[in-house]
């Protein structure tokens, strides 16, 4: 998400010597933003303390920065920031049961259909899915 908002939308939070297209910009901002989110003794995370890690760590690379990382469980909001181009990362919480259990994908579209609100995602793993939003918990996103 915070990758995909530097290359598209601002082009100035990420300051690292990789293209963001290489494994070593991925490994590089893993280990980047890691460093400042709070891992449970089950080694997830929170909405919470990823959204609060995400401020904490774009600070960290420019303390001028006015990006900031939030949570929402309005479907609202996740649309419209998913519609205005700014994927969101959507906490798939174990109490909803899914394919994926308890994990975190960034979804960058949605979809409307039959009734029932699909978002696609990548799943962290190299794969893209259609994840139901009857599955989410809460959304984090750059504002």
């Amino acid at each position: 998400m915070v990758t995909y908002h530097d290359m598209y939308v601002s082009s100035s939070y990420i300051n690292q010597p990789y293209n963001c297209s290489t494994d070593d910009h991925a490994k590089w901002i893993i280990n980047h933003f890691k460093k400042y989110c709070e891992v449970l003794n089950n080694g997830g995370s929170t909405p919470y303390s990823v959204a609060n890690g995400i401020t904490r760590a774009l600070y960290a690379l420019d303390n001028k920065s006015s990006k900031v990382g939030n949570q929402t469980s309005s479907e609202s909001t996740i649309k419209s920031k998913i519609k205005a181009g700014q994927p969101v990362v959507l906490e798939l919480p174990s109490v909803k049961p899914n394919s994926y259990g308890a994990h975190m994908v960034c979804a960058y579209k949605y979809v409307d259909y039959n009734g029932y609100l699909w978002f696609k995602a990548s799943d962290n793993w190299g794969n893209l899915a259609w994840i139901n939003r009857n599955w989410v918990g809460q959304g984090i996103y750059l504002n």
